[in-house]
């Protein structure tokens, strides 16, 4: 019997997932949220608020860069909220 994993991935503001041409890591991220969902864990993400990969639960951000400041406090706020609401086993984050 596999246990099923809460897992709640994170990716960059600046790209969505997946990317509609470039973006590396922000393909991974699709991928591997597809292939957890595929083996029945449940997945959730903090991405872009464009975003259309296909996941249980789905936060944006509010910042628009990982840079510091104003955008990094917010997106904070957004990753802590995400965690009290979605309860992950895991946080996976491919965010700076």
């Amino acid at each position: 019997m596999t246990a099923v994993l809460r897992v709640l991935l994170t990716a960059d503001p600046m790209l969505p997932v997946p990317p509609p041409l470039y973006g590396g890591i922000e393909r991974i991220v699709d991928g591997l949220a597809r292939e957890l969902s595929a083996r029945g864990h449940v997945v959730g993400l903090v991405a872009h608020p464009a975003s259309t990969c296909q996941v249980e639960f789905f936060r944006p951000w509010t910042g628009a860069t990982p840079d510091g400041g104003r955008d990094t406090l917010e997106n904070m706020r957004v990753l802590a909220r995400a965690v009290r609401n979605f309860q992950p086993d895991v946080v996976h984050s491919f965010s700076s």
